[in-house]
């Protein structure tokens, strides 16, 4: 909600839950209670779909013992060409319907996304293997989208931006960065202009209480880094 906010030249925005525990049902509402707060012009490039990560990397879906079912309405939407932020499409008219037949990771992988963006999405052991290949999955598949689409710019390649709190579970850390890289994708910190650099990270387990911080990561694969460098 916040990209639909601070980026008015955005086509189209998704903002993705998955199904289990009914987070995605709490997203529509929250979606919902920000238009009824005054926030609709700029919420109405903002769309809601399913994206579970389990099945959209093939597995089964994801469970709890909060309860699957979502009744929620889902906008509905048409589609427009146009440039995109991590997005489904346009609505031109908003209304309410189910989703039952909402083909999200055919929307997911079709579209060549500008950016994807993420934030504190690792918390179990499961995360730490699934989020990677998320990644890499949207970020391949959005550059294939481009490929295929006419008239997009030969620098412009698909890229994610995760902010990520360090050493909130430092063991996870660990093993989440090693995952990444082994899935071919390279995690560069950054940050806004003229902002201190922040300070180094200690060595790894070598201290009891490390202090947390927040870094953002520019996430890109592998190959289109290799390719700019070698330009």
């Amino acid at each position: 909600m916040a990209l639909a906010k601070n980026l008015p030249n955005a086509e189209r925005i998704v903002a993705t839950e998955m199904r289990a525990g009914g987070a995605l049902r709490w997203l529509r509402r929250n979606v919902r209670a920000n238009e009824r707060a005054g926030h609709g012009d700029s919420l109405r490039r903002l769309t809601t779909e399913e994206c579970d990560w389990s099945t959209y990397l093939g597995g089964e879906p994801t469970r709890s013992m909060y309860g699957d079912d979502d009744d929620a309405p889902s906008p509905a939407t048409t589609s427009t060409t146009s440039p995109r932020v991590e997005t489904e499409s346009e609505t031109t008219e908003k209304t309410y319907e189910t989703d039952d037949d909402v083909e999200s990771a055919s929307t997911l992988d079709s579209t060549a996304w500008d950016f994807v963006v993420g934030s504190d999405l690792v918390y179990d052991d499961a995360g730490v293997v699934m989020l990677p290949r998320v990644f890499r999955r949207l970020l391949d598949n959005a550059a294939n989208a481009r490929a295929a689409s006419a008239g997009r710019s030969e620098r412009s390649r698909p890229t994610a931006y995760y902010a990520h709190t360090k050493y909130r579970y430092e063991l996870r850390d660990m093993d989440f960065f090693a995952e990444m890289s082994r899935c071919g994708l390279v995690m560069t910190e950054v940050r806004e202009p003229n902002v201190p650099t922040p300070p180094p990270s200690p060595e790894p387990l070598s201290q009891l209480f490390p202090e947390k911080r927040i870094a953002v990561f520019r996430v890109e694969r592998r190959e289109d880094v290799d390719e700019e460098d070698a330009a």
